[in-house]
């Protein structure tokens, strides 16, 4: 497949999934990300992630993967209210992001990877997962 069919089949794509619920994917998101913190970051303080809405954007994919931090673990968020936190890039780039091959602050100043809300809390975010080496993802 071409990168002209490719970048098709994601257009595609992010129609007919902008379109399904999005508690079913945050739901698998969190359980991930609860698997990944007990594995390899069982004693991270995640204290100063309580109380805040997180929300992912796949944007080529029209997913929004929108959760907290309460009750000891990350949870699906699953009425509409405004994330404290919103992170966007195209599944490419969180690919990179996730296998080590591109660094967070080259895609932000090079307009790939949106940062929108308290950019604190993005920032304190961001060096959180940083600090924690992901064995699954890199080489």
């Amino acid at each position: 497949m071409n990168a002209v069919q490719e970048a098709g089949l994601l257009r595609m794509m992010g129609r007919v999934v902008s379109r399904l619920p999005q508690w079913p994917p945050s739901l698998v998101f969190v359980l991930a990300l609860n698997l990944g913190f007990d594995l390899w970051a069982k004693e991270t303080d995640l204290s100063e992630l309580v109380g805040h809405i997180f929300q992912i954007q796949v944007t080529d994919l029209g997913l929004r993967l929108t959760f907290e931090r309460k009750y000891g673990q990350f949870v699906p968020v699953l009425n509409s209210c405004k994330p404290h936190l919103v992170i966007s890039a195209s599944s490419h780039d969180f690919w990179q992001l996730l296998h080590g091959e591109e660094d967070p602050d080259t895609l932000f100043f090079n307009r790939r990877l949106l940062v929108e809300g308290d950019t604190e809390l993005g920032l304190l975010s961001k060096n959180l997962l940083e600090s924690i080496d992901w064995p699954l993802f890199h080489k």
